[in-house]
């Protein structure tokens, strides 16, 4: 074989050999491993991923590379990262007991995921292509839904040991300390027609203000007669105000005359140094606070849902102390 042809042949080999290389340098750059835990590996690929999943990495890449985005970004990826090792961390532990979502459980979760999609996108086929244009394939969400449904059955488990339990002391206990929280704030709603002295002058606004005031009393609309006559502010709407309490009303003679009246009442003149009113009250509820008996059921969901937050943060904080955790983050 001549130099010239075993130069070539070297030569297509050698274009072999690194075109058989290339796919793998390129996926090494594109599946870096950025996290191994407990010798599972977190890619690039997973954590850009996950980035394109929170709402908050999205808002910053809109936002321009000054320092203060960048220290921003470098502590979203660090919390999201530290999501996705919680989230291993609990898919092991899990799977070291034993635990696996049934064919029933699996359908389930699908099942919710379907719905859910439908219900904020429109259709399944919306929010995969929402995905795709973030780069993240539908399974790879569908999969971590699914990951959510087994970390619920694993922290059922942990708490299977009464930690979950909420006794009636307990609720009645929470109602007691809590009451201001369930306080329901009273609601005034009351209409309004002005007429204005400066406009008219205190005879004829007066006179006109009686006018009205008879025709309303015949029967006739309010808002029609308040989008004729009065020069409120808010004459397009009847003159329409809502409030929480009577004494939140400013002009004290609108006030007194309204604390006079009943839902449904119509007041006679109003008279004040710049205008003459009349006021119909809409609504009166005064403000009441929620009984024990309305509210039981929500409290005892409430402390329930906040035991199960704080086992899964004991369950979490157990893992990792037991755990070996690799990052390889760059600079």
């Amino acid at each position: 074989m001549t130099g010239r042809r075993r130069g070539a042949v070297c030569g297509a080999a050698l274009l072999v050999l690194l075109a058989a290389l290339a796919p793998a340098v390129a996926a090494e750059v594109v599946e870096r491993v950025v996290a191994e835990v407990n010798g599972s590996p977190i890619t690039s690929r997973d954590l850009r991923q996950a980035l394109m999943l929170d709402e908050q990495w999205l808002m910053l890449r809109q936002r321009s590379g000054s320092y203060a985005v960048r220290e921003m970004q470098r502590r979203v990826e660090r919390r999201v990262l530290e999501q996705l090792i919680d989230e291993i961390l609990l898919v092991q532990y899990a799977h070291r007991l034993g635990l696996r979502l049934t064919d029933a459980e699996r359908t389930e979760a699908d099942r919710a995921f379907d719905e859910r999609a439908v219900a904020d996108f429109g259709s399944l086929e919306a929010l995969r292509s929402m995905l795709a244009e973030r780069g993240v394939p539908l399974e790879v969400l569908r999969e971590r839904h699914r990951n959510g449904y087994l970390i619920r059955k694993l922290l059922q488990r942990e708490m299977a040991t009464g930690d979950g339990f909420v006794r009636p002391v307990e609720i009645r206990r929470y109602y007691e300390l809590q009451r201001a929280h369930y306080e329901r704030p009273g609601k005034v709603v009351l209409r309004h027609i002005l007429i204005s002295k400066r406009r008219h002058g205190d005879k004829r606004a007066r006179a006109l203000a009686q006018r009205i005031l008879e025709r309303l009393r015949a029967g006739e609309d309010w808002n029609a007669l308040a989008r004729e006559f009065s020069d409120g502010a808010r004459a397009e709407e009847g003159g329409r105000m809502e409030l929480k309490r009577v004494d939140e009303i400013g002009l004290t003679p609108l006030r007194e005359a309204v604390a006079r009246l009943r839902p449904g009442e119509i007041s006679g003149l109003i008279d004040t140094p710049r205008a003459v009113l009349i006021a119909r009250l809409d609504v009166l509820e005064p403000p009441a606070r929620r009984s024990f008996e309305e509210v039981q059921d929500e409290i005892a969901l409430e402390l329930r849902t906040e035991r199960r937050q704080q086992a899964l943060r004991r369950l979490k904080q157990r893992l990792r102390a037991q755990a070996t955790i690799r990052l390889h983050l760059e600079d």
